[in-house]
């Protein structure tokens, strides 16, 4: 004899093939098993009951086969639980079950709708420990919290509850600047990950920003950067279910950016901005056909903003950046020009040697002249153009058809070669 969901120890002795196992099955299906356990597990069998209560067989099968070898019968006996809750409780609140139970393996306490009779909407692992906390549903209703023996979600008890509706109270201004941050008052449960966002019109329940509840009253709420009507919106997080809605008008900004109408490539220009110099908003330089930039800095750090210009030459505009979506509120074209640069130096040097290389390169932080095999991109000696001009260069040691370079560190862009020749002697 045994309760039901229960585990019982099988002492067996036989063959052990290759899959063999210990089965437990009704008496009318003699050849059949609803659980089961490997003899290659050793003997005693943990071998778990079924949760129905009745009769029962424990078999030794073989597995090639499913031939019965050995039987015995069991009588599994009904097994109980009970529940103590609360008759009522909000939506959405967490609420303690104190319970009795088997507490098999993965048990739990569920919540479900009363015409839904073995289903569940919410849970809480016995294994957790009594009283369980359980999360009720957000909708209203009649509910029903039961105790499931987690093999086959048996209900083993129940307890009627009915959960009430919940509220919420938000009170904002009527209107706020595209991607301003504003402060929300709100009243309401704050459950766990609760949190007030704001949303179009269109999409009732949707929000594109958002501020948790967890952070407190007033919340502070980001606003979109597209002006238009919208509404804010407190969320309860289990589901998404919004409890209280207020609308407010979201108004465009006003952004200017001011640029010279040349630059020249990798050249830092000055750039003068009006803008509300949001978080992270940013200047950058960018292909007028791109929706990306090239360069950029930020607005934090004042305006004029200090932008260094692409390292190649054409076309391009300056634009100011909200960085909340990354929307282009101003821009402005420029053209970036080509620089003219000029190596001076010998036409031959010996290995392990040096010489001296003149320039009339930007000198652009970092710059530097190398030394590079005729065809590859990187190099094999360099010196930075800050070290003076004319610059000392150390040759390489391996005889050979180089060239020496002028780079602009920027993005490795080669701005002068001329050929030489490293010789052995």
């Amino acid at each position: 004899m045994a309760e039901a969901g229960s585990t019982v120890q099988v002492s067996w002795t036989g063959p052990d093939y290759r899959n063999d196992f210990i089965g437990i099955g009704v008496p009318d299906d003699p050849d059949g098993y609803s659980n089961y356990r490997y003899t290659r597990d050793g003997s005693p069998a943990a071998l778990v009951m079924p949760t129905e209560p009745g009769d029962y067989e424990i078999r030794y099968f073989v597995n090639q086969d499913r031939t019965v070898i050995a039987r015995r019968p069991i009588t599994v006996t009904a097994i109980g639980a009970t529940l103590q809750a609360p008759d009522s409780a909000e939506a959405g609140a967490t609420v303690l079950v104190t319970w009795q139970g088997p507490d098999y393996r993965n048990d739990f306490i569920g919540v479900g709708r009363m015409d839904e009779p073995d289903r569940y909407e919410n849970y809480a692992y016995t294994r957790d420990g009594s009283p369980s906390r359980l999360v009720m549903p957000t909708e209203p209703g009649d509910y029903e919290i039961r105790y499931f023996v987690n093999q086959d979600r048996t209900v083993i008890a129940r307890h009627p509850i009915s959960v009430t509706a919940v509220t919420a109270r938000i009170e904002a201004p009527d209107s706020a600047t595209a991607g301003d941050t504003i402060n929300v008052t709100w009243e309401g449960p704050d459950y766990r990950n609760d949190f007030i966002g704001i949303g179009t019109l269109d999409d009732p329940d949707g929000y594109e920003n958002y501020a948790y509840t967890r952070d407190g009253s007033p919340a502070r709420l980001e606003m979109p950067v597209a002006p238009g009507r919208y509404e804010i919106r407190y969320y309860v997080n289990q589901d998404r279910t919004v409890i209280a809605r207020r609308e407010i008008e979201v108004t465009a900004l006003s952004v200017t950016v001011t640029a010279p109408e040349t630059a020249r490539v990798g050249e830092t220009i000055l750039v003068p901005w009006d803008g509300p110099d949001y978080r992270n908003d940013f200047i950058a330089a960018a292909v007028p056909s791109d929706d990306g930039y090239e360069t950029y800095a930020y607005t934090r750090d004042g305006s004029p903003s200090r932008l260094q210009m692409p390292s190649e030459p054409g076309s391009y505009e300056i634009r100011y950046y909200v960085n909340q979506n990354r929307s282009i509120q101003a821009r402005v074209p420029i053209t970036v020009t080509d620089l003219e640069v000029v190596l001076e130096t010998a036409s031959s040097g010996l290995a392990g040697g040096s010489i001296m290389v003149s320039h009339n390169g930007p000198d652009y932080r970092n710059d530097f002249i190398a030394i590079a095999r005729v065809g590859e991109s990187g190099h094999e000696e360099y010196s930075y153009t800050r070290n003076g001009n004319p610059v000392r260069l150390d040759l390489p040691d391996e005889p050979g058809d180089y060239e020496i370079r002028y780079v602009m560190n920027q993005d490795r862009r080669t701005l002068a070669a001329v050929p030489f020749t490293v010789t052995a002697e």
